[in-house]
């Protein structure tokens, strides 16, 4: 018992005496809060200290320039450098002091030195602006002795590239509905029934009198090459309410201003037959002037060289055809660019002319246009009848279909119209 007991307490001597150590050798941690002091530098020899001294009042000193920012080099310099120490100011003798004042208290042997200030973080380097590689435009060159604004661009002299338009107004009523007819399915109607009739030969008789009145103006007058419209309205009963020229080729207004007249004045006496509905119509009719020889050429007769390979070929085909069995043979001709083959037979003038060696000339023409024959100016018209509000449907030919996908483009050489239907076969009874 009493061994046990010795045990004990030597195991707790020997913990407690391991405790002690422990914490002697630790190193100490710093109390939480406090901030450590730092290592003191001792200055060297040639340091020398700057004070500044308060100007005395009422006189005015410059302000110091401004300093420029430490580079990132020079500011890691100065933080390398130890911070300089402030010596003590040299003692000056004193000022002789009056009898009447009190003598001034001793100053103290030395002053403690202040705190040294902490060296200066370094700013950060603005960013400097991104360099173009190709550079700006140079700077135009003053003009000397010119008038003001020739020295600078053109678009910054104001008043030469004009500015943009201001903005319409923004709309502060609301359009109405355009009204609909309630009767536009029966005007549908009756103009498609009207072209109806007029495809089949029933139409307006006044119609023809109005333009075969007008070609015969037309053929009277001066007018020689030229095309127009012209507008006449008739009212129910038949009778002429106005003539208008609408359109025409020919800039000569004194022309046609006698060809209106002369309508006019043809036409007012008459009382034109209207149709079985009795309405007002509007006659357009279109008229073409040309002056032509009898035989129906603007020339009398055409001459033009006779070339040496029309002759060759002409023999050759000649001897080609006379060689072969029973008056046939092959067909020489030509393949234009769409590589389509043309007979020399059926080659237009201009194509036998492409190359050509003249050996003669050859002339040819109409006789009807020789023997003192003159020109005739041939009017041709055609009409078409306008009723007010009168519409029609659209032709009933079918449109052609295109087969071909939807996402390729559109060829009109592909499209082809729907086939004919096919006719049932009839079965024989047997």
């Amino acid at each position: 018992m009493v061994k046990e007991r010795g045990r004990e307490l030597g195991a707790g001597a020997i913990a407690l005496l391991a405790h002690v150590l422990f914490l002697s050798v630790a190193p100490r941690a710093p109390a939480p809060g406090a901030e450590p002091l730092p290592p003191r530098v001792e200055p060297s020899a040639d340091t020398t200290v700057d004070i500044e001294e308060e100007n005395p009042p009422g006189v005015v000193t410059r302000a110091p320039a401004p300093e420029q920012a430490p580079t990132p080099e020079a500011a890691r310099v100065a933080v390398r450098a130890p911070a300089p120490v402030p010596a003590p100011a040299p003692e000056s003798a004193p000022a002789p002091a009056p009898e009447s004042a009190p003598a001034p208290a001793p100053a103290p042997e030395s002053a403690p030195a202040p705190a040294p200030e902490p060296a200066p973080a370094p700013t950060p380097a603005a960013p400097s602006p991104p360099v173009d590689e190709y550079g700006g435009a140079p700077a135009p060159a003053p003009v000397v002795g010119a008038l003001p604004g020739l020295g600078s661009p053109v678009w910054a002299v104001p008043g030469v590239v004009p500015g943009a338009p201001a903005a319409r107004p923004a709309p502060t009523t609301i359009e109405a509905p355009r009204p609909v007819d309630s009767d536009i399915a029966s005007r549908v109607i009756a103009g498609t029934l009207h072209n109806k009739d007029k495809s089949t030969g029933i139409d307006v008789p006044a119609a023809g009198v109005v333009a075969s009145t007008i070609a015969s103006a037309v053929r009277g007058s001066a007018v020689k090459d030229a095309r127009a419209t012209f507008e006449v309205k008739l009212d129910a009963q038949g009778k002429v309410e106005g003539v208008r020229l609408v359109s025409t080729t020919d800039a000569n207004a004194n022309h046609w201003t006698g060809v209106v007249e002369a309508v006019k004045s043809g036409l007012s006496a008459r009382s034109l037959q209207m149709g079985p509905d009795k309405q007002g119509v509007t006659v357009v009719v279109k008229i073409e002037s040309k002056v032509q020889y009898p035989a129906g050429s603007v020339v009398k007769g055409e001459i033009r060289p006779l070339c040496a390979n029309e002759v060759i070929e002409q023999i050759a085909q000649a001897v080609q055809d006379g060689m072969s069995a029973g008056g046939g043979g092959y067909t020489r001709g030509v393949r234009d660019d769409t590589g389509r083959f043309i007979p020399y037979s059926d080659l237009d003038e201009e194509r036998k002319r492409r190359f050509c060696i003249p050996i003669g000339i050859v002339g040819g023409g109409d006789l009807s246009n020789f023997g003192g024959a003159h020109m005739y100016n041939v009017v041709s018209s055609s009409f078409t009848i306008k009723r007010a509000g009168e519409q029609a449907l659209p032709a009933d030919t079918p449109l052609p279909v295109d087969r071909s996908a939807p996402w390729t483009p559109a060829a009109p050489g592909k499209t082809r119209p729907p086939p004919p239907p096919k006719k049932k076969k009839k079965k024989k009874r047997t």
